[in-house]
């Protein structure tokens, strides 16, 4: 007797399109420093630029501990993520 296995596609696929297939055209930076002042998370140019090209949820978690609680930070961080729209709102490259 065989077993009926149906072929299934994956059930989630999470891709980081930013400077592959989408321009940023600048737009990620300026979120990062909405986001921080609406925190009040004190921050320097440098340290974004150095900063440049990792995952955002992990920059800003870092960021947030400055200012808020260890337990707290990570969700701040969600929600600004999030909120900014940094992804959703940056134009396809064609």
């Amino acid at each position: 007797m065989k077993a009926n296995l149906a072929v299934q596609g994956p059930l989630l696929v999470v891709t980081d399109l930013m400077g592959t297939t989408l321009r940023e055209d600048g737009a990620v930076l300026p979120a990062y420093r909405t986001a921080f002042a609406e925190c009040a998370i004190p921050f320097t140019e440098q340290e974004l630029a150095n900063w440049s090209g990792a995952r955002k949820l992990s920059l800003f978690t870092e960021f947030a501990m400055r200012r808020y609680p260890a337990d707290e930070a990570p969700k701040i961080a969600a929600t600004q993520v999030s909120a900014q729209g940094v992804i959703a709102d940056v134009p396809r490259t064609s």
